[in-house]
């Protein structure tokens, strides 16, 4: 697993999936170890989904619940490795990064991914988990049709080009203060 285009808080938090999957005895770590240990460690995911007014203690619950069921992928390398979801789930955070115009696949990106429906949980699994990536990218007022860079032209041009703008990204007021505290965090 290549970690150098992830935050260091992720990776971080990857450690720490890493430390329960060797607790609970499994030679690989799932989706689940990965989701407690991002809420666990300081990678700024718990505080983002209070602000954005979800049950982080649900949401939390319902990951430790299939944590507690996970089975392990078997091998011999000796070593804790991510088991298929979560390299597919690695995976699809890229785009998830592209999305939401971050320099480094951080936790919000990871998580995401993870609740994109079909990567790993089908539409129901998710409704039950009690937020979607589309409600992530709403509240970061991330667009799937334009590339980051455009997003940044267009919030930089002055108030007499919105209206030109408008049509092509759904502008909202306040947007450009969620933006700066998104790349904050």
């Amino acid at each position: 697993m290549n970690t150098q285009n992830y935050s260091n808080s992720l990776v971080a938090a990857i450690k720490l999936a890493k430390a329960l999957a060797h607790q609970d005895k499994h030679l690989s770590f799932g989706v689940a170890h990965l989701v407690i240990a991002m809420l666990t460690e300081q990678t700024g995911l718990r505080e983002i989904l209070n602000s954005m007014q979800k049950e982080v203690a649900y949401i939390s619950d319902w990951f430790e619940t299939y944590r507690e069921m996970y089975v392990g992928v078997e091998h011999d390398s000796g070593e804790i490795i991510p088991d298929h979801e979560v390299e597919t789930v690695l995976d699809e955070a890229e785009r998830s990064k592209i999305k939401l115009g971050t320099d480094s696949v951080d936790a919000l990106c990871v998580f995401a991914a993870i609740i994109r429906d079909g990567v790993v949980y089908s539409h129901q699994q998710i409704e039950s988990i009690g937020v979607t990536e589309d409600e992530i990218m709403e509240y970061f007022d991330a667009s799937t049709s334009l590339c980051p860079l455009w997003q940044r032209w267009i919030w930089a041009v002055p108030s007499s080009m919105y209206l030109i703008s408008a049509g092509l990204n759904s502008w909202k007021k306040g947007s450009q203060s969620s933006v700066a505290a998104r790349k904050s965090v």
